[in-house]
């Protein structure tokens, strides 16, 4: 992963709980991503845990289509202040 902190582009390292991994098919194989987008039209806030009492602000949401023909969705989320929301929300 590549990041970019002011004018200088760094290395990032995540660990293993932030990583975007597809899951194992129904027959327990390894699946692959095949096709990947991002969404940045989000304008629903994120919700970290169960009783919706940790939310975040819309972030990115990063889909990803596997070799099983499924498409999983995961939340882009940062927990840096200094990173700058890219949401970009579509006018009606």
């Amino acid at each position: 992963l590549l990041g970019k902190v002011e004018n200088t582009w760094k290395c990032w390292q995540l660990d293993d709980t932030s990583r975007i991994e597809t899951p194992l098919s129904r027959k327990g194989e390894e699946t692959f991503p095949v096709g990947l987008c991002i969404d940045t039209s989000s304008q629903v806030n994120v919700t970290l845990n169960d009783d919706g009492t940790m939310e975040r602000p819309p972030c990115p949401t990063v889909m990803v289509f596997s070799t099983d023909g499924v498409l999983h969705s995961f939340s882009a989320i940062s927990f840096k202040p200094e990173h700058k929301n890219i949401n970009r929300y579509l006018s009606s």
